[in-house]
């Protein structure tokens, strides 16, 4: 779970702008590889350091905090809390982007979305439960945001989605799929299309899951033609998760429009609908 400092980061942070939950030029989502070629990405902002990261997070938190829009989520978390509690064991977050790189608007993009995901984990955070292990998963990281990441206790993994093997301890060498499961909170950042993804995703039965590509059209095809010809990736999603949007960020409303909080249905509503 990210360190105190993180959770109780009370300063604020500037809005980014983003049109229909794209990405711009310059940045990625992909979780394919786990070293791309560099070029891809626009290099590392100069004299970028961990404190400046740090003191953006903290400002980016506090502006996220006063905002109507994490108000509504934090009921839509609370609403939707299952009678057993959330129970959250992992929290993962892939295809944030990097905090480092030149690109100033992918910048602010990404902190933005990656500090809503660190109040969600916090949010979740049950008093006397054991904290909740928090991974994130990016190519474009560079060096000083990993050792951001390290500073507020969130581990990187540097194994990408549809690589094989992992670590038996289940360290964060691990594919980043294996830490998909029914006591997950899992979220997804307007990642790249894999065919194999969204079917992991759904069989894991992630209990909490913040996504674009299960409201995908793309996606829809694809779960259809790979999966079950006569289902649509609606009809799934709707089966066993609880969908609402992502409320309007007044301060930017591109930054998470596309995006949907899924909660999982208790298991007796799967009994009935069944």
């Amino acid at each position: 779970m990210p360190s105190s400092d993180a959770q109780q980061a009370d300063s604020g942070w500037t809005h980014v702008g983003r049109s229909k939950g794209r990405r711009g030029a310059g940045s990625t989502t992909s979780s394919t590889t786990t070293q791309a070629p560099t070029s891809q990405w626009p290099p590392v902002q100069k004299d970028m350091t961990v404190e400046q990261l740090r003191r953006d997070f903290k400002a980016r938190m506090k502006v996220w905090r006063a905002s109507d829009c994490r108000k509504q989520v934090c009921q839509i978390l609370d609403r939707q809390t299952p009678d057993e509690g959330w129970n959250i064991e992992h929290a993962v977050c892939m295809a944030s982007g990097s905090f480092s790189r030149e690109n100033l608007e992918n910048r602010k993009r990404s902190g933005f979305q990656f500090v809503a995901f660190v109040d969600m984990v916090n949010h979740l955070q049950e008093e006397g439960k054991a904290e909740i292990r928090v991974v994130a998963q990016e190519p474009a990281f560079t060096e000083v945001d990993r050792l951001f990441l390290a500073d507020i206790g969130v581990e990187v993994c540097q194994v990408a989605v549809e690589e094989g093997g992992g670590k038996e301890d289940g360290s964060a060498g691990s594919r980043v799929t294996d830490y998909f499961g029914p006591s997950s909170f899992v979220c997804e950042l307007f990642m790249e299309r894999q065919e194999g993804f969204l079917r992991d995703l759904l069989q894991a039965e992630a209990k909490l899951v913040l996504s674009s590509i299960m409201t995908a059209r793309w996606w829809m095809r694809q779960y259809r033609k790979a999966v079950d010809e006569d289902t649509t990736l609606d009809q799934v999603v709707s089966h066993d998760y609880q969908k609402y949007r992502m409320p309007r960020f007044d301060d930017d409303p591109n930054i998470f429009e596309g995006l949907c909080i899924f909660s999982r249905r208790p298991a007796e509503d799967d009994d009935e609908d069944g």
